[in-house]
């Protein structure tokens, strides 16, 4: 191993440690544990239990300071320490939350400590139907002549006067 030097030529004393801890950690998982919500859901609401996914017993979240760590700093979600469980932690929104695009998907770490261990959470923010459509008009008049034969014929399985 070569050793990295500052611009002084004196080695970086700071960077190889910095490298020599980052190359003894344990492995993250390969792949992310992932969950799928649906938006709107109530604060509390329980996505998952995230311990028993990640092979962990939910004694060994409090003893190792489990802890959530998301890249935009924003807390969607929080762990029950005591259960283990991924619960909602505030209102989702997907279209605030994600725009328009096809998929919404919230990054975030499950990180421990003694000794240091991450793994990796994604979860999937699915769409509800929560929003009335929107038209470019308030009115659209159509006119279709009295005389006119209908297109397509209807029924209406309601009683009465509901039945016209």
């Amino acid at each position: 191993l070569v050793p990295l030097r500052r611009r002084t030529g004196r080695p970086a004393g700071a960077q190889v440690l910095c490298l020599s801890a980052f190359l003894s950690l344990p492995h993250a998982r390969a792949e992310p544990i992932r969950y799928s919500v649906a938006e709107e859901g109530e604060s509390g609401s329980v996505v998952a239990n995230v311990a028993e996914d990640a092979g962990l017993a939910p004694a060994q979240l409090s003893a190792r300071r489990a802890r959530l760590a998301s890249e935009d700093g924003r807390q969607h979600f929080r762990l029950d320490r005591g259960t283990g469980r991924l619960v909602v932690a505030e209102r989702l929104d997907r279209e605030e939350l994600c725009g328009q695009s096809a998929t919404c998907t919230l990054p975030f770490e499950l990180l421990l400590a003694n000794p240091l261990q991450f793994f990796r959470v994604e979860v999937a923010v699915e769409d509800i139907n929560d929003h009335s459509p929107a038209f470019p008009e308030e009115q659209v008049t159509f006119k279709i002549p009295e005389t006119s034969d209908p297109a397509v014929s209807a029924s209406d399985a309601d009683e009465g006067p509901n039945a016209r």
